[in-house]
């Protein structure tokens, strides 16, 4: 897909704003789709791996918190919010996420914010054990 529309890009990094992390948060991703007539966009903060050491190969997830009330600032209006507390099924790539349907910049959007990054994307951040350093892989 082309690059994102402003109104897109916008909302997507104040969504990231309103991330707040509780440990040094590794990089947010996000995905987007439309049909034209809807607009589905999904934040989530990747996995980071730890390389060297006796911890080699482990991943792990950044803690954060996420500030709902500031969704009502961010849309134009809001006609659903919801919480999903854990996945459905062994299928469900979502996993627990928060779930805003609204209007934002006259589009119709359904908007994700995931506690764990989806299993096909990859690792976000890498540590490395011996040098104690932070390697962001996008």
């Amino acid at each position: 897909m082309a690059n994102p529309p402003k109104w897109l890009s916008e909302l997507a990094d104040a969504v990231a704003g309103e991330i707040l992390p509780i440990d040094i948060l590794a990089p947010v991703g996000c995905h987007y789709w439309t049909n034209g007539a809807l607009w589905e966009v999904t934040l989530f903060v990747s996995k980071t791996e730890m390389q060297g050491g006796p911890s080699d190969g482990q991943l792990s997830w950044s803690r954060f918190t996420f500030d709902i009330l500031s969704l009502h600032s961010l849309f134009d209006s809001i006609s659903s919010l919801h919480w999903q507390a854990l996945p459905f099924d062994e299928d469900d790539d979502f996993g627990a996420h928060l779930l805003c349907e609204g209007i934002c910049a006259g589009h119709s959007v359904s908007l994700r914010v995931l506690s764990r990054p989806p299993e096909q994307f990859g690792v976000g951040r890498s540590v490395d054990s011996y040098g104690q350093k932070f390697n962001d892989e996008w």
